[in-house]
């Protein structure tokens, strides 16, 4: 079976047609992934964390260990009403601590390896060895020995 020749108009008009056919695809397929784009990103961001980071955690307390499972800092609040960061040492016995008491008065308080006290800056509260409690103003610093008797203080 033979076949004519196509003019080159006929040439021309198939040409055109095509052009028009694949233009019209092209249209509904960048439509199509213009959708299935927006699609991913509302689904995204209607996560309730996205990949972002939060701007705010929440909690009660945090604790921090190490490899080994010993606490190493605890921050958080007790029952009591005070406010505390911890820092403990390799064993886990609190060396370091800022908090606020009760009233939102400030202290920092550092023990040696055995617990005692041996620095206090802020907020403090000696017992004698008669019972005589002795409170100390926000604006206070004392050293103490390893007994726990004051060796210098000021105010």
């Amino acid at each position: 079976m033979t076949q004519t020749p196509m003019s080159i108009e006929e040439r021309f008009e198939k040409l055109e047609k095509d052009l028009h056919r694949a233009r019209r695809r092209n249209r509904w397929l960048l439509a199509a992934v213009c959708a299935c784009i927006g699609l991913g990103g509302a689904e995204w961001m209607s996560r309730p964390y996205p990949l972002l980071a939060p701007k705010e955690v929440r909690a009660e307390g945090f604790v921090l260990v190490d490899a080994k499972g010993t606490v190493r800092a605890v921050l958080g609040t007790i029952p009591d009403g005070t406010t505390a960061l911890t820092l403990g040492d390799v064993e886990g016995k609190a060396r370091a601590s800022l908090g606020l008491d009760t009233n939102g008065a400030p202290a920092l308080r550092l023990s040696d390896a055995n617990g005692a006290s041996r620095a206090t800056l802020g907020v403090s509260q000696t017992t004698t060895k008669d019972g005589t409690v002795t409170t100390f103003p926000e604006s206070s610093l004392l050293l103490f020995d390893p007994d726990g008797t004051v060796r210098w203080k000021t105010p």
